[in-house]
């Protein structure tokens, strides 16, 4: 359990010290100090959780409307953007593609009632291991590309930033 805690933990008290040096307003910090709590909270769930595949189930359409609420205003922001600035605009969205992918096959993997982790006698009786061994060497490379991306993204700008001064 220790050991399950030590890297959120260690990621938060580095972006703790991000958000510092980063000289956010007050507004920007509480806004952090809310995410992180929830973040430690919900470690803290016991990890013998019952099963509530519906869960799943909303989690995934809303999963799909938010994405298509991203892709909504990253369209509209896009257009608006001088060129110099769209190649940036362009890996943010790979990553966001990405990262919507990842959220779904884990909504497949984990939500499905019928097989998926909760039920590891029929995923054996139907042969499904390689397609779940599969499905999370996926999204293991899928995770990869998103973060890649999205420093991509933020590295592009930064180039931008330099450029420009």
């Amino acid at each position: 359990m220790a050991m399950s805690l030590l890297t959120p933990v260690g990621i938060i008290m580095v972006a703790i010290g991000t958000v510092i040096i980063g000289d956010s307003g007050k507004s920007h910090i509480l806004l952090f100090s809310i995410t992180i709590l929830i973040v430690l909270l919900s470690f803290l769930f016991p990890p013998m959780l019952k099963y509530y595949p519906k869960i799943f189930g909303v989690g995934g359409f809303f999963i799909v409307i938010i994405f298509l609420g991203i892709l909504w205003y990253w369209a509209r922001n896009h257009q608006t953007l001088p060129p110099s600035e769209r190649i940036a605009s362009m890996y943010q969205l790979i990553s966001y593609i990405f990262f919507f992918l990842i959220a779904l096959m884990l909504c497949a993997m984990l939500g499905n009632p019928f097989s998926g982790l909760l039920f590891p006698e029929k995923v054996i009786e139907q042969n499904a291991l390689p397609f779940y061994y599969s499905f999370g060497t996926k999204i293991l490379i899928y995770i990869i590309l998103a973060l890649f991306f999205t420093f991509l993204s933020l590295f592009k700008r930064a180039q931008m930033k330099k450029s420009t001064k």
